[in-house]
């Protein structure tokens, strides 16, 4: 789970889901079919003296996705992929989960078992093979 704050100071909980987004709960915003795997905003909200969970989007579609980080009103996001799927490094509008970033194919192989972190404008990450990852990006939004 990753944590962040808007403008407005309200509060924000993002989870990584593998498989499908199904159940009762309904986001006001999706980013296409997510039928392997997605990352998925809630909007903490004050419901008469009680804090809930209200859904605000989901991402793309994702092979295996990391955990998300948030960083300045972005999340950035690992599809990990699989054996057959290359990973790819996405960033998105936090509010939204609309796509600014893909690293597209310039990953060759797969992560497994990995995360993401950022820090110093670099968000980093290791494949299967042990090959250390570092994309610069722009955290101005």
């Amino acid at each position: 789970l990753a944590r962040w704050q808007d403008e407005s100071g309200a509060a924000w909980v993002l989870a990584s889901v593998s498989g499908p987004v199904e159940g009762s709960a309904k986001f006001a915003t999706t980013n296409g079919a997510a039928t392997h795997g997605s990352i998925v905003a809630f909007k903490v909200e004050d419901e008469g003296g009680k804090m809930t969970l209200t859904p605000a989007w989901v991402s793309r579609d994702m092979i295996d996705p990391a955990s998300p980080m948030a960083a300045n009103g972005t999340v950035v996001a690992l599809s990990q992929g699989n054996a057959t799927t290359h990973a790819r490094l996405y960033v998105l509008d936090a509010t939204t989960g609309k796509e600014l970033y893909s690293s597209g194919d310039s990953i060759p192989t797969y992560a497994h078992l990995t995360g993401v972190s950022v820090g110093d404008g670099h968000a980093f990450f290791t494949t299967h093979d042990n090959m250390l990852y570092s994309f610069g990006i722009a955290l101005e939004h």
